[in-house]
């Protein structure tokens, strides 16, 4: 059975001559057909293991959007004419976009799916500047872990490197998260 969702924009919203009701949009969403989690639970984690991603081309779209999104609309992420003649030759992604998409490349590995609970702490250091046109990946090793104090949980220890399709690390972040431990007889 599908629920179907639908937004509106809230009162004051900068699309103007909009009420509160106008709808932007509704999505079918199917529940998922399991309540299991499908990724691995902290036991099965070992210090030294590297997980790699799949890669992702840095578009202008994707950087304008974070623009649009955050508010940071430094004409170095903004105004390709203006950042013609500079070393980089094009706009620059913001870092905390390539950090968020490097995110979102390892929650595609698909181990961290239903047994994260929480992400507690991201040291980012931003490295090298990637423009359009460039391709990024991740390279995630896990550092250390520890059981919690509270039952049931685990710290783990990740760095997380986003790296170009030079092979130069444009971030790195070291992550720490709560996991969940695997429930008796699994």
């Amino acid at each position: 059975m599908s629920r179907e969702v639908l937004g509106y924009r809230p009162s004051g919203s900068i699309a103007s001559g909009l009420d509160a009701q106008t709808p932007i949009g509704s999505v079918s969403i199917d529940p998922p057909a399991t309540t299991a989690p499908t990724g691995w639970y902290f036991e099965r984690f070992e210090v030294g293991t590297v997980f790699k991603s799949k890669s992702l081309a840095i578009t202008r779209e994707l950087i304008y959007g974070f623009s649009d999104l955050t508010g940071d609309d430094n004409r170095l992420h903004t105004d390709p004419e203006f950042m013609l003649s500079s070393e980089f030759g094009d706009v620059i992604a913001h870092g905390l976009l390539l950090e968020s998409l490097g995110i979102g490349l390892v929650a595609d590995l698909g181990v961290f799916q239903g047994t994260t609970i929480a992400l507690l702490a991201a040291d980012c250091r931003f490295v090298h500047t990637a423009v359009p046109g460039d391709q990024i990946r991740v390279e995630l090793t896990i550092t250390n872990k520890r059981l919690s104090t509270k039952p049931g949980r685990g710290v783990l220890f990740r760095t997380m490197r986003v790296i170009n399709q030079r092979d130069e690390v444009l971030v790195e972040s070291d992550l720490v998260s709560l996991m969940r431990t695997a429930p008796a007889g699994v």
